[in-house]
């Protein structure tokens, strides 16, 4: 054991995903390391350590043979490379970004280190109405797994439906960095400014300039 959690991701780090940057750059008593198959937007959110297979030097043997293994459909890099890394590091925890994580991750894990899956969207609501197969791997993986984190009680029913028990969800909100937005108070003479954070999408409700609504746009 090593006192350090493991964050297993498809990519590091989409500007759609950035509150996992929040999980890796405000831990306390956990050494965290972060690990995936792509990377991207480096240059914003810097993080080491990093285990980034695409990020492997080209004359690596592992990176021909774990990427030939898996181009032929033999063997996942979860089964290769994510293996290894686990290995490596021997973490407490495992923490699995996205549902399809866990179950990929779930088949390495060992009875001394703790599965943690987070779900956050489609991952519990489109991708199983779609994969009826995926419906079936979750049954498994929340049977093997020891918690699983949600950001608010919707999606936690949205798990129970699915066979989750609720001794095992936890709502974990995801977090923003507030000191980085200089609050106003409302002035009766002046037009009042409303700060929406999200995607722009139709879920999220975002106004649309049809409406009459003036808007920035502006991430963090």
């Amino acid at each position: 054991m090593s006192n350090s959690v493991g964050h297993f991701v498809t990519s590091y780090l989409p500007l759609t995903e950035t509150f996992i940057y929040q999980y890796l750059s405000h831990h306390n008593r956990y050494d965290p390391f972060v690990c995936g198959t792509f990377s991207e937007n480096l240059d914003l959110f810097e993080f080491e350590p990093r285990e980034i297979f695409m990020d492997l030097p080209r004359w690596s043997p592992r990176f021909w043979t774990y990427g030939i293994l898996a181009k032929l459909d033999i063997y996942e890099l979860y089964d290769t490379y994510y293996r290894r890394i686990i290995e490596r590091h021997d973490p407490d925890i495992i923490h699995a970004h996205f549902g399809p994580n866990g179950v990929r991750l779930s088949q390495h894990r060992k009875p001394e280190r703790k599965l943690v899956t987070s779900f956050y969207g489609y991952d519990a609501s489109r991708l199983v109405k779609e994969n009826d197969e995926m419906r079936a791997n979750y049954r498994d993986l929340f049977e093997q797994g020891d918690l699983f984190l949600v950001e608010g009680p919707s999606m936690q029913e949205k798990l129970l439906d699915l066979g989750c028990p609720k001794s095992k969800t936890l709502i974990q909100r995801i977090a923003i960095d507030t000191s980085r937005i200089t609050p106003e108070y409302p002035d009766p003479d002046s037009p009042l400014r409303v700060l929406m954070v999200g995607r722009f999408v139709e879920k999220k409700g975002p106004p649309g300039r049809h409406q009459g609504v003036r808007h920035r746009v502006c991430w963090y």
